[in-house]
């Protein structure tokens, strides 16, 4: 867990990912809930990390689920998704949602995640794969600060890229 910790700090001063820092990386990066959490590594050094756990934990809402008749029990929240900025654009981003969505699937649920409008490449990262885009709603941040958060769900049947 500490060689996450020490990695979601790098991302987190290069990319503003997560957008705000927990309080308690270590429990952020396990939240209750939890189903699945999975690292790349390389060499003994951790690359990259994904989390699966159930919907309405940590931030995840559900209301939108319902709003499209999806039960919560179908859904599993996807989220934790980040990747040392020195070994991107090697497919690691891919393998992870893969590896959850699999995961997902297996259990007979349906993936689902939630991204702020700032974070283009995992926006253009879960488009490729055909996440559609369900709601998009503001997001005031404790400074004011107004951003956009967009809902996505996974396709019915994933597509492997």
């Amino acid at each position: 867990m500490d060689a996450c910790v020490r990695l979601l700090a790098i991302v987190h001063a290069r990319d503003q990912y997560p957008l705000l820092w927990p309080d308690d990386a270590i429990t952020w990066l396990s939240p209750r809930g939890i189903i699945a959490a999975w690292v790349a590594e390389r060499n003994g050094s951790v690359l990259g990390h994904v989390a699966l756990h159930h919907p309405g934990r940590d931030g995840g809402g559900v209301e939108w689920l319902e709003s499209l008749g999806l039960c919560p029990s179908q859904i599993a929240w996807i989220s934790r998704l980040f990747v040392d900025p020195a070994a991107r654009r090697r497919g690691l981003g891919s393998y992870l949602l893969n590896a959850a969505l699999r995961h997902a699937s297996r259990l007979g649920l349906r993936a689902a995640l939630e991204v702020v409008e700032t974070d283009r490449d995992a926006i253009a990262l879960y488009e490729r794969y055909g996440w559609i885009r369900v709601q998009s709603r503001a997001w005031i941040l404790p400074s004011g600060a107004k951003t956009l958060v967009h809902s996505y769900l996974a396709p019915a049947e994933p597509a492997e890229k």
